[in-house]
């Protein structure tokens, strides 16, 4: 290529980089087009190196060479990464040398200069030879690099600012990327194991002579320091002449802008050096700056008090706290890090002051505050020493002295927690939230608890952390209501973030609750029960009655009351799940103080539980937050179930709680179905815990039940709660006879329902059964589907049917898992050996009747009169399918949805978030079956589908379950298996079935 193609690619080069202003799009297209055809020409890199060693490119008499060298080094990087190796050693040379050359060219340039971005592009391909080349065939490398620019190298000039260049940047940069590309799994992929290993090797033998350079570097916070004292000198006395930055003369401000660049160069040069050393101390040999000479821990120490790098100095020490260190590195770290950051904050304050100085003469100070400014700083404190506690537990639980609990290492250690204690009263959630793993870990170990390490901070810890779960109303932040307005907007980019946030905190929280409580179960329940009892007077009836529904004055989620009350749930709940039993009954451990702790426990939460079932809040929303809080109570009634029955009895209360957003004859509110659902969830939560504790007052229990089942307002899943809520309690009575008898008297009015004549006229045909879903009428009538009367009674009688269904579902389920978890077993009904191996000497049990079988499952003896009904409904829900059938409706344009996908599976089929609201939510598919309707509207087409996915399932479920128990081969079904078999492995049900069936079938 001659001189004048290669004029004709500079300028193509120009014209790229917009050094060249043209209009013409078909001149930027023959640019890019020359370019690329360059990028394939065999014989570039020569001509690269030509260009490399060029001081100067000029085109057009526009200067163009940071994007020539760019270019070139672009072409240079992507042949090294392919063909490399099939260069000669003079090929490599060349190379080499070229770049080293463009290296020194711009080395002596200032750190701001436009050169910067190609000085991080040397770097790089720096770092691209060191690592193909170090030691073997680079043996001059530090020669060539860190001696100084006078005698041909990178490093600075000795004396003066020089210190401030490019050419120090890109030698530190250099080093970072090769630590990364020999030490770090992200980036080694490309680079041999033996190759790795020889570099590693060999610049641990130059480290001695490259390490004391790179702390020469930080010893220039001497210089910064200068610099700053000057910059104050010169408020001092602008500000003693009653003068401003303004005011100054030509050649003040000049002298006054020379320090602000020497200042600004000489931070952003110890930040760039501390990010090498963040990598030396993440892989490298921990001599290279631990413990030796010089001293970098020290000089990471010291550079805390400096606001423009210590985040970068912390980031150091992390590094090294994360590494496996030996007892007297680790007893360093804790002996020193607390009076280093007590200096460092010392520090920070007089640059406070000095802010203030700037803003009294008009200086452009930043206007945000100084907690919001240290955010980073605080955040990196805090994550620095949880790391230093966390990932050393070993060095606490092997070190004698300090497990004695008493000694000088004990109180170090003491004085270091404090210092973590201290820091999580930072008003920003971030900074607790760095150390909350250290905590956990340190909870967890059996030996720390022992020693009482963790007990003088336990209160202040399970506060501080209970403060953090109180949700910040993000409109407060918006609209700069809120006290540290600033430092939220800092520490979360937005709402979303801060919910995410939130969510993982809420998540962590539960293990440190549930190890604090198990850990100090004293004061646990004592700051649980201050807590509360603070609560309920300050916000006990809905004060200060803020963010009110307009239409009837209701309190809202929003609501500082219910924000409050929400913040108890978790730690509460949590707490008492870990409390250890010793702590709530008496035993026969001989732990120290045992009975004291265990007197002060149950007088704090029988207070706590008897302030909780006296309270009685009018606001539906406080009332929804008292059910939550009466379920975390099922740990505590567990040992003491004195309050229980009034607990159960105020859940039962809310099932018909008032409607006050709905009038009469309207549909119930979702504020009320939510509150009527929760308290019934919350009722079998409680009943699975201790049923035993109910069944005393069963009689009582089932008569409010029933009163309940007879009302004509009961939701049908509360309906499905209760029953749910009896079994539970039926399993746990003792006599096998009784409790058969009791789940028989519950299940009375739902297995009625099958038996009855209209169920069996209704699954006797698929044509009557579609007749009592409305699907034949609609043939006829399509108004009918929109008829408020019909739908209301087609609706109202299919949930009959359903729930009756359901219920018995559900009660078969509990019932089963309670038979699982019972000891004992059945009874044998015969004792004779068996003689086929006298080793397995296992018992002929023969035939086992439902009536033996109940002895453990108090539901099997039903089953013979609800099978036939579920058979019947099976059959008649899978035969609509059959082609028959499918060719008539799917000719309808309203009987054809019968076979449609349902909301609910279209909304199951796809991953939601959790609060987004489910199929009538944002994004969800209500309405997509039907376009412009869902099953909200009184219509029954969208709701064809999800009834008959509701029914097939079911009835899949419970011959699921009737599979899986013993009760299938017990004599009294015998006489059923055709029909189960036949309902179950027809070969035309199966042939008929979609997808969906067969996964649910399945």
């Amino acid at each position: 290529m001659d001189d004048n193609q290669q004029n004709l690619v500079l300028k193509s080069i120009a014209v790229s980089a917009g050094f060249h202003q043209t209009g013409a799009s078909n001149e930027r297209e023959t640019a890019y087009k020359l370019l690329e055809n360059f990028k394939v020409y065999d014989g570039k890199i020569p001509i690269c190196i030509n260009w490399l060693h060029q001081d100067r490119h000029v085109s057009d008499g526009t200067d163009i060479t940071v994007p020539v060298k760019q270019y070139s080094l672009t072409m240079m990087d992507e042949f090294i990464q392919k063909s490399y190796t099939k260069l000669n050693e003079s090929e490599r040379l060349a190379m080499r040398h070229a770049v080293i050359t463009a290296a020194r060219q711009i080395a002596p340039m200032p750190l701001v200069h436009e050169n910067r971005i190609l000085a991080n592009k040397l770097a790089s391909m720096l770092a691209a030879f060191v690592v193909r080349e170090f030691p073997q065939r680079w043996t001059s490398f530090f020669q060539d690099m860190f001696i100084s620019m006078h005698q041909g190298g990178l490093w600075y000039n000795e004396g003066g600012d020089g210190v401030h260049t490019l050419g120090v940047k890109m030698l530190l940069e250099c080093m970072r990327v090769v630590t990364e590309d020999t030490t770090d799994s992200d980036f080694n992929v490309k680079i041999s194991t033996s190759r790795r290993n020889d570099v590693l090797i060999g610049l641990n033998e130059i480290s001695k002579q490259f390490l004391p350079l790179m702390f020469g570097i930080l010893e220039h916070y001497s210089y910064l320091a200068q610099r700053k004292a000057a910059l104050h000198n010169m408020r001092s006395y602008l500000l003693a002449n009653g003068r401003t930055l303004s005011q100054m003369s030509a050649e003040e401000k000049s002298m006054y802008q020379k320090e602000m660049d020497h200042l600004k160069f000489a931070s952003t040069l110890i930040n760039d050096c501390l990010k090498t050393l963040s990598r030396f101390c993440n892989s490298m040999p921990l001599d290279w700056t631990f413990g030796t000479s010089p001293d970098f821990l020290k000089a990471f120490l010291y550079l805390l008090r400096e606001p423009s790098v210590q985040v970068e100095a912390i980031a150091c020490i992390e590094k090294l706290a994360l590494r496996k260190l030996d007892i007297e590195q680790w007893t360093l770290l804790i002996r020193q890090l607390p009076s280093a950051i007590k200096e460092a904050n010392a520090a920070i304050g007089q640059d406070a002051e000095e802010v203030q100085l700037e803003k009294q003469i008009g200086g452009n100070f930043d206007t945000t505050d100084t907690l919001t400014l240290q955010l980073p700083y605080h955040r990196a404190i805090s994550r620095m020493l949880s790391y230093v506690v966390s990932t050393n537990i070993s060095q606490i639980t092997t070190d004698k002295k300090i497990i004695t609990g008493k000694g000088e290492k004990f109180a170090e250690i003491s004085d270091f927690l404090r210092l973590l204690v201290d820091l999580i009263h930072h008003p920003s959630g971030r900074i607790c939230c760095e150390q909350i793993n250290a905590w956990i870990i340190l909870l967890r170990d059996p030996q720390i608890s022992k020693i009482g390490l963790l007990t003088p901070f336990a209160e202040e810890l399970m506060t501080c952390y209970m403060d953090y779960l109180i949700k910040i109303r993000w409109e407060d932040i918006d609209e700069k209501r809120h006290a540290q307005c600033s430092l939220i907007e800092a520490s979360f980019d937005d709402e979303d973030e801060y919910g995410a946030w939130l969510g993982d905190f809420r998540s962590r929280c539960t293990h440190f609750f549930k190890l604090l409580g198990n850990v100090e179960p004293k004061i646990a329940t004592s700051v649980l029960n201050t807590r509360l009892q603070v609560l309920l007077a300050r916000h006990g009836n809905g004060s200060p009655h803020d963010h009110l529904y307009s239409t009837n004055k209701q309190l809202t989620q929003k609501s500082d009351a219910i924000i409050y009350f929400e913040s108890i749930l978790l730690p509460l709940d949590t707490a008492l799940s870990g409390l250890p039993a010793w702590s709530l009954q008496t035993d026969n451990s001989n732990r120290a103080n045992s009975s004291e702790i265990r007197a002060s426990v149950q007088e704090a939460l029988l207070q706590l539980a008897t302030s909780l079932v006296s309270w009685n809040p009018t606001y539906l929303w406080l009332k929804f937050r008292r059910t939550q809080l009466l379920e975390a109570l099922k740990h505590y009634w567990l040992y003491n179930p004195s309050t229980l029955l009034q607990g159960v009895d105020a859940l039962l209360g809310y099932l018909s709680a008032h409607d006050d957003w709905s009038a009469d004859g309207e549909p119930l509110s979702g504020e009320i179905v939510s509150l009527r659902k929760k308290s019934g969830v919350s009722l079998v939560a409680i009943a699975k815990k201790v049923p035993n504790h109910l069944v005393p007052w069963i009689s009582q229990l089932s008569e409010a039940v029933r009163q309940h089942l007879s009302s004509s307002t009961l939701l049908p899943s509360n309906r499905m709660h209760l029953y749910e809520f009896l079994s539970c309690v039926a399993a746990a009575i003792n006599e096998p006879l009784a409790r058969a008898n009791f789940i028989s008297d519950v299940l009375a009015d739902a297995i009625s329902v099958l038996e009855s004549a209209e169920f069996k006229h209704v699954t006797s045909a698929p044509e009557t059964f579609l007749s009592w879903l409305g699907v034949t009428e609609s043939g006829s009538n399509p108004a009918s589907v929109t008829d408020p009367k019909n739908v209301q009674k087609v609706t109202n009688t299919f949930q009959h049917v359903f729930s009756a269904l359901n219920t018995i579902l559900s009660v078969g389920k509990r019932c089963h898992e309670a038979s699982v978890k019972r000891s004992g077993g059945i009874p044998y009904l015969s004792s004779q050996p068996s003689n086929e191996n006298p080793m397995l000497n296992f018992r002929d049990e023969g035939p086992v009747s439902l009536q033996d079988l109940t002895f453990n499952d108090p539901f099997v003896h039903l089953w013979p009169r609800i099978l036939p009904a579920v058979i019947q409904i099976t059959d008649i829900t899978l035969q609509l399918w059959y082609p028959v059938h499918q060719a008539q409706y799917l000719q309808n344009h309203l009987q054809r949805y019968l076979y449609a996908i349902s909301d609910d599976e279209a909304f199951l089929s796809k991953v939601h978030d959790a609060h987004s609201g489910g199929v009538f939510g944002e994004g969800g598919t209500a309405g997509s079956v039907v376009s412009g309707t869902d099953r909200r509207d009184l219509n029954l087409v969208p709701r064809w589908s999800g009834w008959l996915n509701e029914l097939r399932n079911t009835c899949f479920q419970m011959l699921g379950l009737l599979s899986g128990q013993r009760a299938i081969y017990a004599p009294e079904l015998g006489k059923l298996y055709p029909q189960i078999v036949n309902s179950v492995s027809n070969p035309d049900h199966i042939r008929a079935m979609e997808n969906r069936h067969l996964t649910q079938y399945l």
